[in-house]
C-alpha cells in the first residue's frame, strides 16, 4: 500500500535539485577534471565549501554536464585506476 504523500516511481541517483554551490562546483569540475591532481571530493569540499554529499552530487552532475557537452565522448565511465580484470 502506498501513501498519497509518497511519489510513485521516484528517481534515484543524482536526479534532484541542487544548491547553487553544487551547480557551480559541477560546472567547474566538468571543465577542470582532466587537470585535477588530487581526489575529486576533497577538492570540491575545499574549493566550494561543500558537504561530502554535496561534493558527490556535484561530481555526479559534472559527469552529466560532460556527457551533454560531448566532452566525455569516447571516455570510459570507470574511475581512474579501475580495472575489471579478475
Amino acid at each position: 500500500m502506498t501513501s498519497p504523500d509518497l511519489p510513485i516511481g521516484g528517481t534515484t541517483g543524482c536526479d534532484h535539485e541542487h544548491s547553487e554551490a553544487t551547480e557551480l562546483a559541477a560546472r567547474w569540475l566538468a571543465e577542470h577534471r582532466k587537470t585535477l591532481s588530487r581526489p575529486i571530493v576533497p577538492e570540491l569540499r575545499d574549493r566550494f565549501g561543500l558537504s561530502i554529499r554535496e561534493a558527490i552530487d556535484a561530481a555526479c552532475l559534472a559527469v552529466k554536464y560532460e556527457f551533454l557537452s560531448g566532452a566525455g565522448e569516447g571516455q570510459s565511465c570507470q574511475p581512474p585506476g579501475f580495472s575489471d580484470r579478475t
